[in-house]
């Protein structure tokens, strides 16, 4: 008997060697869990406080850099004050209609003014974002940043004037369609029909100035096509329409009372000026040079009002250092 029970036994063993499938544990797969589903929170607006803090903090923190553009942009502001002084009203040459002039003479300033766009306004761009991110960059590497970009950006000026021009010139045209048909003894009726068609023109290029105010940052910081950056600014204007109407609202009135305020020696020279009942060359010129003085030293305020809230709503591609910001 107990050499039965020892060979089964051992039989037991041998069949346990034997067989190692049976040994091994088997792993059943298990499906892997599903991933969490996240909600990007929506970047908030800093409020109206913090926000006019850091638009002064950062106006004040690109003068000193941006000082050379500063300059040439007063001397511009003074040079075509100096030419409205002595120039006086532009004539028509005989034949020449008085239309054209006027609009030859917005296409010679507005060409003029290009330059001044290129390579002394937009670069304060690139200028307050690499202060808003605690990097060391001259106006010069903002120069030579939205050069690069020259091309877009011009596309993107292109579509962007189509956008504001084309349907306001429409209301215009028919309202003066409308004015033609009328008889010369109905003058006040054009008149009033002239004024009823600058209120629609008036409100879509105040609309349309709001709705694409994003649409340059967006091109030349974050490297957006020309329509791209149209469609990002239109998006975030209209996701955050009552919070940025309030706060361009404020910043803008600051800056135009600071204007004001600023500009009273120049005013004042006017005021005795008309007193007088005469023009005085010196004083003129003395308020000129005072103005574009103040004109250029306001600018980077401006350009820091819209750069506060386009950074508030939109992260740059490139990671900040931690504790970024204007101190």
């Amino acid at each position: 008997m107990l050499g039965a029970v020892g060979d089964g036994c051992i039989l037991r063993r041998m069949d346990e060697r034997e067989d190692p499938v049976a040994a091994t544990p088997v792993s059943v797969a298990t499906p892997a869990a599903a991933p969490a589903t996240t909600f990007a929170m929506p970047r908030l607006l800093p409020p109206l406080g913090e926000y006019l803090q850091q638009t002064i903090r950062l106006g004040l923190a690109s003068i000193r850099p941006a000082m050379p553009a500063l300059v040439i942009a007063g001397c511009y502001r003074f040079g075509m004050g100096i030419y409205s002084i002595f120039s006086g009203p532009p004539t028509a040459p005989p034949g020449y209609p008085e239309a054209a002039l006027q609009a030859a003479t917005i296409i010679v300033g507005a060409g003029a003014y290009l330059p001044l766009l290129v390579l002394v306004h937009t670069p304060f761009l690139p200028l307050q974002d690499a202060l808003l991110r605690s990097e060391r960059r001259s106006f010069f590497d903002g120069v030579k940043h939205v050069l690069e970009r020259v091309a877009p950006f011009g596309l993107s000026g292109l579509a962007q004037s189509a956008i504001v021009l084309v349907p306001a010139i429409g209301i215009l045209t028919i309202a003066a369609l409308f004015a033609t048909s009328m008889p010369e003894s109905a003058a006040p009726v054009r008149a009033l029909l002239f004024l009823t068609a600058l209120l629609p023109i008036g409100l879509w290029v105040c609309a349309s100035l709001f709705f694409l105010c994003f649409a340059t940052p967006a091109l030349i910081l974050d490297g957006a096509g020309p329509l791209g950056a149209i469609r990002t600014s239109v998006g975030l204007v209209r996701r955050h329409a009552g919070g940025l109407l309030g706060r361009l609202f404020l910043s803008g009135s600051a800056i135009f009372l600071a204007f004001i305020f600023l500009s009273l020696p120049s005013s004042m020279i006017a005021a005795v000026s008309a007193v007088a009942g005469r023009q005085f060359v010196g004083a003129q010129i003395a308020g000129l040079v005072w103005t574009s003085v103040v004109s250029a030293a306001l600018f980077p305020f401006s350009v820091a009002a819209l750069m506060t809230l386009y950074r508030a709503l939109v992260s740059p591609k490139e990671s900040a250092p931690a504790g970024a910001g204007i101190d």
